[in-house]
């Protein structure tokens, strides 16, 4: 099921009475329309998905809160028709990132459109627009992205190859010995790195330089990174090792976007996400999970 395209338009305003998603099975195959009374089948369908789906609303309504209320607010099932970005494609952070890209009435247009299905009469009325406009406004935000979805060859796409156990194993390394010379060898000339839920991203080495060297590589910052998966990316959890104890704290999880050889995006997110992850706030000493 489609949740997180909801959550955005709920920041665009658009109501959940107005725009709610289809219900299915594996994500990407759509079941047909549920009837009254199905209800707790229609719960067991998308429970399993539920955590890779507050972490989308995460991403985009830069709370926590606010992405378990959104997510609630859009546990409602409704026969959608066909959608032109498979709901598998439509979850993962690089698709996130594109659609930050989009001014709110194209992003708005695209989502009723090609991820909920939407016909363009129907998106005019919701947006009290004409069909010319919505169609306009269409064509432009799915150029944007798709050229930003064609420039990013994820290694999600191959989830546990070699060659990303091999680049998140160099990544750890390079975090948990703070060489940052280490961790921008591992990044792409064009590289993306963005912090929600502030709304900048910086772009290219020499910029990732600079922000990871003030914040995440400050002198005396020691960390313990954890190896994990953030929806169908792999991701790694930071934790900040304690002066005073010897605990390590939650710091951060980052999810990695990345081609066969080099990272072309980070996502660092708050450690609020974390427990969600199955990972601890603190870790022992010596203890990993």
């Amino acid at each position: 099921m489609t949740i997180f395209p909801i959550s955005v338009l709920l920041r665009l305003g658009i109501s959940s009475d107005r725009v709610d998603a289809g219900a299915t099975g594996k994500l990407g195959a759509r079941r047909p329309p549920k009837r009254a009374g199905d209800q707790n089948a229609f719960g067991d369908l998308v429970a399993v998905h539920s955590r890779e789906l507050q972490v989308h609303c995460n991403r985009i309504l830069g709370s926590l809160q606010d992405a378990e209320d959104a997510l609630q607010e859009t546990w409602c099932p409704r026969g959608g028709p066909a959608a032109r970005y498979e709901t598998t494609e439509a979850i993962s952070l690089a698709f996130i990132t594109a659609l930050q890209l989009l001014p709110p009435r194209q992003r708005a247009v695209l989502i009723l459109r090609d991820v909920l299905g939407y016909h363009a009469s129907e998106v005019a009325r919701m947006l009290d627009a004409t069909q010319e406009s919505v169609q306009s406004a269409l064509k432009r935000a799915r150029a944007t992205v798709d050229n930003n979805l064609a420039d990013t060859n994820t290694l999600a796409r191959q989830p546990d190859s070699v060659a990303e156990h091999r680049l998140v194993a160099r990544l750890t390394d390079a975090l948990e010995r703070a060489d940052l010379d280490a961790l921008i060898d591992l990044l792409a000339a064009d590289v993306r790195l963005s912090m929600p839920p502030v709304m900048l991203e910086y772009r290219g080495t020499e910029a990732a330089r600079r922000v990871l060297a003030a914040v995440t590589f400050r002198p005396g910052l020691r960390y313990r990174v954890i190896p994990t998966r953030a929806n169908t990316q792999p991701a790694v959890a930071l934790y900040l090792a304690d002066p005073h104890t010897p605990l390590h704290h939650a710091y951060s999880l980052l999810s990695i976007t990345a081609t066969a050889d080099h990272i072309t995006a980070l996502t660092c997110f708050t450690p609020e996400l974390l427990p969600h992850f199955g990972l601890p706030r603190t870790l022992p000493a010596t203890d990993r999970p």
